[in-house]
């Protein structure tokens, strides 16, 4: 289940996203990829005190992604900063993506984790950075795992891949 805080966008983007809700994914995707002329990303999830709301509480999105960065990594994950927290979110999607998860032993499932991790913005641009063509199968193989808004956005990325392949 995912609901949403109201994203902070300009009025033009809201617009687009009014007229064609089918499309939001792509439209906000393109939205965070465009600069302000403070040469940040023009909307963000962030103008508020909590992210994207899921039924996956944001303490056990950051357990599993710890866990599974100490598990892949071989060694502790250090987080003192932002930038650490999307390295490691970044890290539980990219493992997903490599079909790493199954091999794990993790106390508990992380596909509802990798779900509610995947509609975060900052991790969809972390992400997005890092991915190569060989990633688009990869990103509809995940897609048939995960439901709802995760699901477009791994065909929304793939359909990135693939168009600059």
């Amino acid at each position: 289940m995912f609901e949403s805080a109201p994203l902070v966008v300009p009025a033009r983007v809201a617009e687009q996203v009014a007229d064609d809700p089918a499309d939001w994914v792509a439209t906000l995707s393109e939205a965070c990829r465009r600069l302000g002329p403070d040469h940040e990303p023009i909307s963000t999830a962030r103008g508020h005190d909590f992210r994207l709301l899921t039924d996956v509480p944001g303490v056990v999105q950051q357990l599993i992604a710890t866990v599974v960065a100490d598990a892949t990594t071989g060694r502790p994950a250090v987080v003192e900063s932002v930038a650490d927290v999307t390295a490691l979110e970044v890290g539980l999607v990219r493992a997903a993506l490599d079909d790493r998860l199954d091999d794990l032993d993790l106390p508990w499932s992380p596909w509802p984790s990798v779900a509610a991790t995947l509609v975060i913005p900052s991790v969809v641009l972390g992400l997005s950075e890092d991915l190569r063509a060989a990633d688009g199968p990869k990103l509809c193989r995940l897609a048939s795992l995960l439901a709802g808004p995760a699901a477009e956005v791994c065909l929304e990325l793939a359909r990135g891949v693939e168009s600059v392949a």
